[in-house]
């Protein structure tokens, strides 16, 4: 799953669902907030967070080739 911050309404629920499936999840952006704090479900460890997009291609590429 690959959730693009800032996220929108439902964001966190299908985050959430998708942690609890166990799947991986890619975080995209900023995950702190401008007080600098963050939401747990972003520190779970199925959580991967990445600034770019160029990041996720890279990522879903590494995966693909272990797959």
């Amino acid at each position: 799953v690959i959730v693009l911050l800032p996220g929108g309404r439902g964001t966190h629920t299908e985050l959430g669902i998708a942690i609890g499936a166990g799947k991986p999840v890619i975080l995209v952006g900023d995950h702190l907030d401008e007080s600098g704090r963050t939401c747990a479900f972003y520190l779970h460890p199925k959580v991967t967070r990445v600034d770019t997009d160029e990041e996720v291609v890279t990522r879903l590429g590494k995966a693909r080739e272990y797959a």
